[in-house]
């Protein structure tokens, strides 16, 4: 049960929030520097924290900088991930973006990753499409009794896509999807033997990882606030297992300067009972 929790509270909270999301919580102007806080909390009283600084360093260049926190219930104990964002995005709402962004995320005594991306982006009118491509390292120790922990490391490639059509007066329409490839055989972790090889916590963590994910979005832009709908699914690169996520999401533009995100979610998982989770999120412009 406990690595359904673990595999559904990674779906729904990514290491980082990409700061081309801007565009789902407010419209600044496009150099605005901007802090986004967000908190999480889902089954088992897990909980997710996450802060992010957009500077804008230039009329077309922005430093991206975000960390996070995020405590779990594993097998036998509560275990505390942490996530360290470092980026550059160029100036949004251009007819071409681009990026690049580091990210770390997990813990160094079980299981943790670095992952290096290029977020690309296209915008028209009416339309957007971005494309990202990531490269990333994961690290695990492997355990032997009476000997030091042993740590491995593999390799991890994965292309995310998303299109999004504005064309409407107050409607949005998106699709986004992602493929992930791993250099190692994700599926032996899946193996009763690897709990001799493995800690708890490790293997738990590594049901995190997706083989892809596939999610639709529909939004109504009101006046003063935005209501979205989105349906998630994805699958795990260890057992094959499929987690599907229903949401509701509100933002409100508060003032120019600032808005305010509810967020609400359905989660269906295989050989698992569902349960539900919230989300609430802010953001600052300055």
């Amino acid at each position: 049960m406990h690595r359904f929790l673990l595999f559904s509270l990674l779906s729904i909270i990514p290491p980082s929030v990409s700061a081309t999301n801007l565009y789902e919580f407010l419209d600044p102007i496009p150099q605005d520097n901007s802090l986004w806080l967000e908190y999480s909390s889902g089954l088992e009283d897990s909980r997710n924290f996450y802060g992010e600084l957009d500077l804008a360093v230039s009329t077309d260049q922005h430093l991206l900088l975000g960390a996070g926190k995020s405590d779990v219930l594993t097998f036998t104990k509560r275990v505390e991930l942490y996530s360290f964002m470092l980026g550059y995005n160029s100036a949004y709402g251009e007819p071409f973006e681009f990026g690049l962004v580091y990210d770390y995320w997990g813990n160094t005594n079980e299981l943790w990753t670095n992952s290096l991306s290029v977020p690309l982006r296209w915008n028209t009118r009416d339309w957007s499409l971005s494309l990202q491509p990531q490269l990333m390292k994961i690290y695990l120790y492997t355990r032997r009794f009476n000997q030091p922990q042993r740590r491995h490391s593999s390799d991890s490639r994965s292309l995310s896509g998303s299109v999004n059509y504005y064309g409407f007066v107050r409607w949005e329409l998106g699709v986004t999807g992602s493929k992930y490839y791993y250099q190692a055989d994700m599926e032996r972790l899946d193996n009763p033997l690897a709990r001799f090889l493995f800690s708890d916590v490790t293997l738990v963590l590594s049901y995190g990882f997706p083989r892809s994910r596939l999610a639709g979005n529909i939004a109504y832009n009101f006046d003063s606030w935005r209501l979205g709908i989105k349906q998630e699914q994805t699958i795990s690169a260890v057992d094959a297992s499929q987690l599907d996520i229903t949401s509701v999401n509100a933002n409100f533009y508060l003032s120019d300067d600032f808005s305010l995100l509810i967020e609400g979610g359905y989660i269906s998982i295989e050989n698992a009972e569902p349960y539900n989770y919230i989300k609430l999120g802010t953001r600052f412009f300055f």
